[in-house]
């Protein structure tokens, strides 16, 4: 989880896919049915309330295929980044590939699939004869943690009321925790950049 919210808030994965970061979850006992709901809701939250109900009108494991493409027509010409998190492994065996395989054909040209998982199985399920290539981020995990913590900062390194040696520690105290990170840069800009100040809070915490 914590792995997909930093790449999600990584400024060149926003920048990338800038009409929208949309997330589900597909944990332990997911059914046809809960994802049938999970791509009704990013749908809906989109705007797409006519296309959510629809979806949700659909019955069975049959009607996957069917709720994927309706999603991806409505996503159609948007770059948007889809971010389904710990997923496993489908127990209905009338799931080809597993979840990832309905699921990745909802983003289309200019658009993104990522997930996360905690089992081998739903990796080697979700490549089948589709292309999946892993690529390394072109910024390191430390990197990403510190563009999450600038964008919320407000302020950039060359500007004067920028402190490198108390960022570099906050930055360690959140432990890469987005919300930490988020809180903390946002305790900085409260505090009028009293670097020190902020500091002694967050370790008060």
């Amino acid at each position: 989880t914590m792995a997909c919210v930093i790449v999600a808030n990584n400024l060149q994965v926003m920048a990338k896919y800038p009409d929208a970061a949309l997330w589900m979850q597909l944990g332990h006992g997911s059914t046809a049915e809960t994802v049938l709901e999970q791509i009704a809701k990013i749908v809906e939250i989109t705007g797409g309330r006519a296309t959510a109900q629809e979806i949700r009108s659909y019955a069975g494991i049959h009607k996957l295929q069917s709720a994927a493409e309706k999603a991806r027509f409505w996503f159609e010409g948007r770059h948007i980044l889809l971010v389904v998190d710990n997923v496993y492994p489908s127990k209905q065996q009338a799931v080809h590939g597993g979840w990832i395989r309905t699921l990745i054909e909802i983003p289309g040209p200019g658009s993104c699939l990522l997930f996360s998982t905690q089992l081998n199985t739903v990796v080697s399920q979700s490549d089948g004869d589709a292309q999946v290539t892993f690529r390394n981020l072109e910024t390191s995990q430390e990197e990403s943690q510190k563009e999450l913590f600038m964008a919320h900062l407000g302020i950039s390194e060359s500007d004067p009321r920028f402190n490198a040696e108390v960022c570099s520690k906050l930055l360690r105290k959140c432990c890469g925790l987005p919300i930490a990170l988020a809180c903390a840069a946002s305790t900085v800009r409260r505090l009028r950049h009293a670097w020190h100040d902020t500091f002694m809070h967050v370790d008060e915490h």
